[in-house]
């Protein structure tokens, strides 16, 4: 009689226990079983896991505060002691092709107070000549009467048709900052200086003591003995350099400017006076210079500005950044 043979159920493929690849099997349990019960499928082999490569340990992060202090480091400065050197060089050449103006406006400053017959006799006038005329005097006067009554105001027009608003706003706001300037008395003070010499200069500064340290607009009369521009130019706006010279209070300076303490504050320059009742010393100042000057950057011409006395740069635009 034939022996039947009795088929052995096998499991389907998809419930077949596979070990996952990353789960790592039992210390008892082999590659290869013997112990499995007959008609049980034999476990695959599995094969080994690559050996991962060792990461290098990341730098440690650095701390808020290097980070911020880095972020913070100061910027080569461009103004240096040689640039203000030679920007010094240039000022007393100015001054030196400016002579004759200023001697001028000394002496016209004499006519107009009629005590100019010193400088008559010095250029051989005869003693006879001397008159006690006020001609000239009532003609500025009146000519200054007139011009008091001129006085401008601002009108800002606008240059295309999107400009119309600015213009608007700009007539409302000019108005406000002359009258807080008192414009009236500086419009005067440059008519004085036009008629006796011939021209006058208005300085636009920004005053950071104004509105309790918050800072704003300062307009004011321009000593012509004190500016300095290049010689045998027609238009001041043509001049390479503009130089403004002011004596200040060497204590005032180091209150303002701290790290001027101990620092020479003064070089050798003789700047030119109008003759006074009182006698104006020079003692205990320094002359701080406001220099103004022009440069190019891609093709386009650009106005730089630096504040300095002696060899220290108190400001310099050049320095800060963009």
């Amino acid at each position: 009689m034939a022996k039947k043979k009795i088929p052995v159920q096998q499991e389907p493929e998809q419930q077949r226990m596979q070990t996952p690849p990353d789960r790592p099997l039992p210390e008892n349990q082999g590659l290869l079983n013997d112990a499995k019960p007959q008609g049980m499928p034999m476990r695959p082999m599995m094969p080994e896991r690559p050996e991962l490569p060792m990461q290098q340990a990341q730098p440690a992060a650095k701390p808020v505060e290097q980070v911020l202090a880095e972020m913070q480091h100061e910027p080569v400065k461009r103004m240096t002691a040689e640039r203000i050197s030679k920007a010094w060089d240039t000022l007393m050449r100015y001054k030196s092709g400016k002579a004759r103006l200023e001697s001028r406006l000394v002496e016209v400053e004499q006519w107009w107070k009629i005590r100019h017959w010193e400088w008559m006799q010095e250029k051989g006038a005869a003693a006879n000549m001397k008159t006690a005329s006020a001609w000239l005097f009532n003609v500025i006067i009146s000519k200054h009467a007139d011009g008091i009554q001129s006085i401008p105001e601002a009108n800002v027009l606008p240059r295309e048709e999107s400009d119309k608003q600015t213009a608007k706003s700009l007539s409302s706001i000019i108005p406000c900052v002359l009258e807080e300037n008192d414009f009236d008395e500086v419009y005067s003070d440059v008519l004085w200086q036009k008629l006796k010499g011939g021209t006058g200069a208005y300085g636009v500064f920004w005053d950071s003591s104004k509105l309790n340290g918050l800072g704003d607009i300062a307009i004011q009369r321009v000593n012509l003995l004190h500016l300095f521009w290049e010689p045998g130019i027609k238009d001041i706006q043509k001049s390479r350099n503009i130089f403004h010279v002011e004596p200040v209070d060497k204590e005032v300076l180091i209150q303002q400017y701290p790290q001027l303490e101990g620092e020479a504050m003064s070089k050798p320059i003789s700047m030119s006076k109008f003759m006074t009742e009182d006698r104006v010393s020079d003692e205990n100042k320094a002359y701080v210079v406001d220099w103004y000057y022009h440069t190019y950057k891609g093709g386009k011409k650009v106005l730089h500005y630096c504040k300095f006395v002696g060899d220290v740069v108190l400001y310099a635009t050049e320095d800060q950044p963009e």
